[in-house]
């Protein structure tokens, strides 16, 4: 607890450390780093490495053979679901400096009519098909846990800027950059811009924790899948 402490100290400063060779590199958002917090720091040198260390070997052993079956969760017999090797890190690395880099963002430009009632039901049918788009991260004394929510609450968000579509740059920017609440959003969100009567864009964010470059491609296929159905009055079962 004590490296935690130090480490949690450490973001709070805008110090971000991270393990490299097996040596520590410090990145400061200010010019220089107080004195005496430096001093624990290589105090406490020895400890924090390991405590990294066992981050990454933990994240390498996860690494399944071919030959083993993946056991499911029975989700009635377990209070706490715990989190994937990859996952730990990855939240680990977010509370210490946040996972700005982390994020999987896209925008596409969208010509022609559009339903804007049948782009957001597929995009919250993408969510509720995917738990793991809808898994918050919760903690306690630092061991994290994951928990499955409801979709209903997930929403496309619209803005239109037909008027003003000098701002669409900027706007972008800042929605595709906005960080992730791990323990209280969805892991994917989306924002809807107006351009005008048949010109809009589509922008969107997944989490590193809940996706990846080769799955974004499976829910881009299923939501085009989904909104042809919806936009023509079909159901899908």
């Amino acid at each position: 607890m004590e490296v935690v402490k130090v480490l949690e100290k450490a973001k709070s400063l805008g110090i971000y450390i991270e393990l490299k060779d097996d040596n520590l590199v410090l990145k400061s958002t200010k010019k220089s780093i107080d004195p005496d917090f430096l001093k624990i720091l290589k105090k406490e040198k020895i400890n924090i490495i390991n405590h990294l260390k066992i981050y990454r070997k933990r994240d390498r052993s996860a690494i399944i053979s071919s030959e083993e079956k993946i056991k499911v969760y029975d989700r009635d017999q377990y209070e706490h679901i715990p989190l994937s090797f990859s996952q730990e890190r990855l939240w680990f690395l977010d509370q210490l400096q946040g996972s700005l880099e982390y994020h999987q963002p896209f925008a596409m430009r969208l010509s022609g009519n559009l339903d804007i009632q049948a782009l957001s039901r597929s995009l919250r049918q993408v969510v509720d098909r995917h738990e793991v788009l809808r898994t918050v991260i919760y903690s306690e004394d630092w061991v994290a846990f994951q928990k499955v929510v409801p979709a209903v609450y997930w929403n496309l968000s619209c803005k239109d800027l037909s008027c003003i579509t000098a701002l669409l740059m900027d706007d972008l920017l800042a929605f595709l950059s906005l960080p992730f609440n791990l323990a209280a959003e969805y892991m994917f969100r989306a924002r809807l811009y107006r351009l005008g009567e048949r010109e809009h864009v589509l922008a969107g964010n997944f989490h590193h924790i809940s996706s990846d470059g080769w799955s974004q491609s499976i829910l881009v296929k299923e939501f085009l899948q989904l909104y042809r159905s919806y936009s023509t009055g079909k159901d899908i079962e």
